[in-house]
């Protein structure tokens, strides 16, 4: 079975609702409507128009972090809801504690459950994305001292356990969130550590067809993967602007395999758990 079960506790989930109320909500529109029982071939072919070449990616790539979910107009909204929106301020001081709980515990090792390292990804996810966003809003040192040890701990495990992918694509995520939202900041060996695992991870991607069969695989890996594997390109696409490319443009055409589950009408055949965790 290739599919993971996650906890409905994600220890990740109070960062991604912070950031979605200081964002607001998107109602998306189809202009094309997708008929029913379309096959992702369908989809790929009427309504993907992948524009994504090296040239495009560095003419469409902010120059300045951080570009990853917290741009600069998310910032300065994010850090105004937190003065004057309960709920946004509710959220962000979970984060602040959480931070403060993260200064005192162990850093990360390379410690596998059985063939997953995948609880390790999860809480570097968590570790990183918490500590960049709190010292970007507190600009406290302490919160950039953890941080830069957290990336740097995980940047030097002699892999990411790639035999099985999502542990490195959420790790790569979580890395890739650090790089963005705090690398000027950041001590230039642990960058460089950081960006020489990602993008040996990236490649790894495609090179080897044991690590990579989810590329095309039509449930949760594919979009959990491709999504990992995109925002380490991003952070990646100015200094190697091939491999960051071929890898969103990878993800754009392949994605639609795993996004033909949701037809015709938004709900998930493996149940509302992994509709959760795929999407998200």
């Amino acid at each position: 079975m290739h599919h993971i079960r996650t906890s409905t506790r994600n220890t990740g989930r109070a960062l991604l609702i912070f950031l979605a109320l200081a964002i607001g909500s998107c109602r998306a529109t189809a202009q094309d409507i997708v008929p029913e029982k379309q096959s992702a071939e369908w989809i790929r072919k009427h309504v993907i128009n992948n524009p994504v070449t090296p040239d495009w990616l560095q003419e469409k790539l902010p120059d300045k972090a951080p570009r990853l979910i917290l741009t600069p107009a998310v910032e300065q909204l994010l850090t105004e809801k937190i003065e004057s929106d309960s709920l946004t301020s509710t959220y962000y001081r979970y984060l602040l504690n959480a931070a403060d709980r993260i200064l005192d515990k162990p850093l990360l090792e390379r410690e596998k459950t059985g063939r997953r390292l995948l609880g390790v990804s999860r809480k570097a996810v968590f570790r990183i994305g918490t500590l960049a966003m709190v010292y970007r809003i507190e600009g406290s040192r302490r919160y950039l001292d953890r941080l830069n040890e957290e990336i740097y701990a995980v940047s030097t495990f002699t892999d990411w356990n790639p035999s099985h992918f999502l542990d490195v694509a959420e790790m790569s995520y979580g890395v890739a969130i650090g790089l963005d939202w705090a690398g000027s900041s950041l001590p230039d060996s642990t960058v460089t550590t950081a960006e020489n695992a990602l993008k040996h991870h990236l490649e790894l991607s495609f090179k080897d067809r044991r690590y990579n069969w989810w590329i095309t695989s039509e449930h949760n890996w594919n979009q959990v993967c491709h999504a990992g594997l995109s925002a380490a390109a991003i952070v990646l696409g100015h200094d190697y602007p091939n491999l960051a490319a071929n890898t969103i443009a990878r993800a754009i055409d392949h994605l639609p395999l795993a996004l033909a589950a949701y037809a015709p009408d938004g709900a998930y055949p493996e149940g509302p758990t992994y509709w959760d965790y795929g999407t998200s």
